[in-house]
């Protein structure tokens, strides 16, 4: 009895891995929308840390500027901003 069931486990979990593994290859239904739902949070996500990023240098650019600061000093100082 235990052969058999041994003997029977070795051919069928093969068969199974590949069919298990043929699946993950080819999605599911759901598995675009998804990715396509994600792909647009983070485009937006993208967009919208752009946007803060840009807004942030201008103003440290501006404020590193006011205080007449030149080569190595304005590099730090702008570094130091954008920290902030």
């Amino acid at each position: 009895m235990n052969k058999s069931f041994f003997i029977a486990a070795c051919l069928i979990l093969p068969v199974a891995a590949m069919a298990a593994d043929a699946k993950v290859q080819a999605g599911t239904p759901a598995a675009p929308a998804a990715a396509a739902s994600t792909a647009a949070v983070d485009a937006h996500m993208a967009a919208r840390a752009s946007k803060v990023q840009s807004t942030k240098s201008g103003a440290c650019r501006q404020e590193v500027a006011d205080r007449g600061l030149q080569g190595v000093e304005y590099k730090t100082a702008f570094v130091e901003c954008m920290k902030k």
